[in-house]
């Protein structure tokens, strides 16, 4: 029940959350509020119940503070047909508790982690992000990218979220969340979690979509050494990465000279149109570019680069064939003043349209290693006669042109306008037994070794 202190650029909501106009100046002033940036700045900045007089005079970073505040109070749909707060935090802590525990409780409301830089405590927030910075072959140490991936038995595909419900005196309930597709590929693994100071059950079901998708989807580390280029990225940050090795395709390097629209690279890449040039500025930021044309070592983009890249500076190509990797840095360690580790997860920028959005996720292609297969063609059907047991029956035989890269073949069927049910072969035909008469649909997806 504290009022604490929110930027006066904020009016508060009826249920607590805030609403911004204008542009914040830094400073604050006092209200009620549920958002969850400013409830974890006030425990961090407190003398009296918080970390006050144990940071001293060195506050938390409040203008990230404030970037998770705002993606906080974005009004989205709540699942009933109305709309609420992202995120928000009703709790009542009247108990001593462990600092650490208490903050990582904190962050998990906006699903965030909380990190120290040596001198105060920084926050960060899962949230969709553009590249802060671009890793190749050519600024990682000895050219190596190490992989590791998650286990089978941690990627949970049912979720049981704890939430407290304010319509039934704010008991706890459970809210079920299921990732069908997940469900299809590993089976029912289910995972138990508190949605921590959650009072809707809308935010709880987020909650649980977005862990399930992140375990579905972001199963892999990456780990590597660079230079100090290493000192420009913190946890947090989402990086962009071309592994040649990987990709089986150099789609990155060192700029040697930049002209306006052109920018000439160390080596001749395979790049068609449309395709899209990043590039590390001066300041330190990242440059994205449409690529127009790219003729021996010259590519050409759609805007002229502003400021120009200066030379020796990291540059990637993402294609629709080959995209570069996207990851979220987790742990920057520095070894000496020349070199940095970087431990960083696979990134998803779209499951948070899944999330909040229905949206299916897509595979990504980041390698030529597994050919994307080509569309089925040449289907066709036929009615042809079987004896079972001594009696005659009528099965549906589905036939069709082999497709290059393709393992197998998913074949999914319907009678009369019905449930669809679906089956794989690896051969290019398949049969549906003891079909009845009438009218079927069939339908056909050719499946790469990746599962592409």
């Amino acid at each position: 029940l504290l009022l604490i202190r929110v930027p006066t650029n904020a009016t508060p909501r009826a249920d607590g959350s805030l609403a911004y106009s204008g542009t914040w100046d830094g400073t604050f002033k006092i209200a009620w509020s549920c958002c969850p940036a400013w409830c974890f700045y006030d425990v961090i900045t407190a003398d009296r119940y918080g970390l006050g007089s144990y940071l001293g005079a060195t506050p938390p970073d409040k203008w990230a503070l404030y970037e998770i505040s705002r993606r906080c109070n974005e009004l989205i749909a709540d699942g009933f047909g109305g709309t609420e707060p992202r995120f928000t935090c009703n709790v009542w802590v009247n108990t001593r508790q462990e600092a650490h525990k208490l903050l990582s409780d904190l962050t998990s409301c906006f699903q965030g982690m909380a990190y120290s830089d040596g001198s105060t405590i920084i926050a960060v927030q899962d949230a969709p992000k553009d590249p802060v910075y671009l890793f190749t072959n050519a600024n990682v140490s000895r050219g190596d990218f190490t992989y590791e991936g998650s286990s089978a038995k941690a990627r949970h595909t049912v979720a049981l979220v704890s939430w407290n419900d304010p319509a039934d005196l704010y008991r706890r309930k459970v809210e079920d969340v299921e990732d069908s597709a997940g469900i299809a590929r590993y089976g029912v693994i289910e995972t138990e979690i508190v949605a921590f100071a959650c009072t809707s059950r809308g935010q709880a079901h987020r909650v649980g979509k977005w862990l399930l998708l992140s375990e579905r989807g972001q199963t892999e580390t990456i780990s590597f050494a660079t230079g100090s280029e290493g000192a420009l990225v913190r946890p947090g940050d989402v990086i962009k990465i071309a592994d040649a090795r990987r990709a089986a395709i150099r789609m990155g390097g060192r700029v040697k000279a930049a002209a306006g629209a052109v920018l000439t690279v160390d080596n001749a890449p395979s790049t068609p149109p449309g395709a899209t040039l990043f590039v590390v500025s001066p300041d330190g930021s990242v440059q994205q570019r449409q690529v127009v044309s790219a003729i021996g070592q010259d590519i050409t983009v759609t805007v002229p680069f502003a400021p120009l890249p200066a030379p020796q500076a990291t540059w990637l190509i993402s294609t629709a064939e080959v995209e570069a990797q996207t990851a979220r840095v987790l742990v920057v360690t520095e070894k000496d003043a020349a070199e940095h580790e970087i431990i960083a997860l696979k990134h998803l920028p779209e499951k948070f349209a899944a999330v909040e959005q229905g949206m299916v996720l897509q595979p990504r292609s980041i390698t030529r290693l597994n050919p994307m297969p080509g569309t089925p063609t040449g289907m066709a059907l036929s009615e042809q006669t079987y004896l079972f047991q001594s009696t005659t029956r009528t099965k549906l035989n589905v036939r069709w042109t082999a497709v290059p890269h393709a393992v197998r073949y998913r074949v999914e069927w319907r009678y009369a306008d019905g449930n669809f049910q679906a089956a794989e072969t690896t051969a290019p035909d398949f049969d549906v037994m003891d079909a009845e008469p009438g009218h079927y649909e069939v339908r056909l997806t050719a499946i790469n070794a990746a599962g592409l």
